[in-house]
């Protein structure tokens, strides 16, 4: 057994349950977020912000390669180990990446189809896409969609596959995964009947609920969802309809709370618990939360002086942080501004703008997203005429800029992972303002990380491993699942008892280490995902590394 981990396994075996608390402190580096745990005796300190070195390099870029797609939807799942992209305007697609690898692990044409739809469980080998076709050979228009369900580790073959009635001229449509793959929720706008089809399946295809939502207001039947979202387990999904948002259960296909906004934006986000909701609004943006069953409560309604609107939302699990984005549209569009709430103490973390005074073309916020702890806001821009600010950017919750990516053009979507390891984005070659097509699927580290594997993990191939030059040495836990356990080094996100292998001690000589290791040709692996994480020994102490997972493919 390896010295190392002995701490760990130890501790690992009747742990006592882990208390966390937080607070914020300036120091001379500037401000931190503050993280304690405590367990059994043993309290660990964890700082996130003051100094921080931003990372500008992307794990990996996918391009077009003149086959002129632009990618308009990506989502992260599998515990960061995937990463699916939807292409569209030519060479339609939708792919699936391994997290550490531009190389892909399946490809599945979509041609014709409008934007294609992705989303891949957080913590579960199930993803799921949407293509949407017209199928009138004539001028006029007759969309067809249908869901697909892929194993990830699989061919591109799919699971399975549910096909919508053909909606004439509206393509409007989505698909979204529980955490654990349990649930595949699909919806498509219908004109025949002015409804919106609701479909609920379970991870094999079997139906758990079909319902159809509309809203009337002003005279008129409202039944696309401009913007819709799933419970982390999914028994709950909201819908924006027209000027509405509504919580609908899964189970009995009704809508439980249905709130009036009165217009309609891009702003909505969802809790992961699915007991908060927020919108937003010219202004101002609200939060609500089931504070009892059945009744909800407006929890924030901070307001945003100016001409501005609310961009994009997201909340965190427990809706308790709420990451957003501003957007100035008087006298022009070269102002956005990216922030992260405190909706329990109704206080900013930080907000931060973004600024590109005389910019020819229009500076838009185009996508916000948090991770499962709200402690990294991930957001996309158009970006500038003048390349003053990036596309593609993440902070931490001190408000630290950890990560930046400026490309040519535009970024038309993003996503970052549940434990905030791993962001992607998508984007379009030229700006979205200019004609033209091409774009490129963009995989960044969230902040800086020590230890990476990258490559396209397959059974009896390698991978290449690097860590920092940060200690003298280091030695690899790999596990099987992930948990929360304190060690001397501080909290493995390892579950101490589910350990497959120890790799090493390596030698980390100056400037890091940079090694090709093998991946074990054992066909049991196939499809498995596991965890790595490093302990460090040396330089001032040890310490754990950031904590990599990876999906070993046949």
């Amino acid at each position: 057994m390896n010295v190392l981990l002995l701490p760990l396994l130890a501790l690992a075996q009747g742990q006592q349950p882990m208390e966390v608390s937080q607070r914020m402190e300036v120091g001379p580096l500037g401000p931190e977020m503050v993280r304690e745990y405590r367990s059994g005796g043993v309290t660990y300190t964890r700082a996130q912000g003051g100094h921080v070195n931003v990372v500008t390099t992307p794990r990996w870029v996918d391009p077009d390669n003149s086959t002129f797609w632009i990618c308009n939807d990506v989502s992260i799942g599998n515990d960061g180990a995937d990463v699916m992209a939807g292409k569209w305007l030519n060479n339609q697609r939708i792919t699936l990446y391994p997290g550490g690898s531009a190389s892909n692990v399946w490809d599945f044409p979509t041609p014709a189809s409008e934007e294609p739809q992705v989303s891949v469980a957080d913590h579960a080998g199930i993803c799921a896409g949407m293509q949407i076709v017209d199928m009138d050979p004539t001028f006029n228009y007759d969309f067809e969609a249908t869901v697909y369900v892929w194993d990830t580790a699989g061919n591109g073959t799919p699971l399975w596959s549910y096909t919508f009635p053909r909606t004439l001229n509206y393509f409007g449509g989505g698909v979204a995964v529980s955490d654990d793959g349990s649930v595949i929720l699909a919806w498509k706008a219908d004109p025949n009947i002015l409804k919106l089809r609701v479909e609920a399946f379970m991870a094999d295809g079997t139906p758990i609920s079909s319902g159809q939502l509309s809203e009337f207001d002003f005279g008129f039947d409202y039944f696309h969802s401009r913007q819709t979202r799933l419970s982390d387990d999914g028994t709950r999904a909201y819908f924006n309809i027209g000027v509405h948002g509504n919580v609908y259960d899964i189970a009995s296909a009704t809508v439980i709370q249905d709130q009036y906004i009165g217009g309609s934006f891009d702003s909505h986000a969802f809790s992961g618990d699915g007991k908060s909701y927020a919108f937003g609004f010219f202004g101002y943006f609200q939060v609500w939360r089931e504070t009892s069953p059945g009744v909800w409560t407006m929890q924030s309604n901070p307001a945003i002086p100016g001409s501005t609107y609310v961009g994009w939302l997201d909340l965190n699990t427990d809706g308790s942080r709420c990451a957003y984005t501003v957007q100035r549209y008087s006298p022009s569009y070269d102002h956005i501004e990216t922030g992260l709430y405190d909706v329990t103490n109704n206080v900013d973390f930080f907000r931060t703008p973004l600024d590109a005074p005389g910019t020819i073309y229009q500076l838009v916020t185009y996508g916000v997203d948090t991770d499962d702890a709200g402690d990294y806001v991930a957001g996309a821009s158009w970006g500038d005429s003048g390349n003053v600010t990036p596309e593609c950017y993440v902070y931490d919750s001190a408000g630290n800029l950890t990560a930046s990516y400026d490309g040519s053009g535009s970024a038309f979507t993003t996503a970052i992972d549940a434990a905030g390891n791993v962001s992607a984005f998508g984007t379009k070659d030229v700006h979205a303002n200019v004609g033209g097509n091409g774009g490129e699927v963009v995989c960044l580290d969230p902040t800086e990380q020590e230890l990476h594997i990258l490559g396209r993990p397959t059974l009896g191939g390698m991978v290449n491993v690097t860590v920092a030059d940060t200690g003298n040495s280091v030695q690899l836990g790999v596990a099987t699942a992930l948990g929360s356990t304190m060690t001397p080094f501080g909290v493995s996100e390892l579950d101490g008892s589910t350990i497959l292998d120890v790799l090493g001690p390596f030698s980390i000589p100056p400037g890091g280490l940079n090694a090709n290791l093998g991946v074990p040709p054992k066909p049991g692996l196939a499809g498995r995902t596991v965890h790595v994480q490093g302990g460090i020994k040396g330089g001032g102490g040890g310490h754990l590394t950031n904590r990599v997972s990876l999906q070993l493919l046949p």
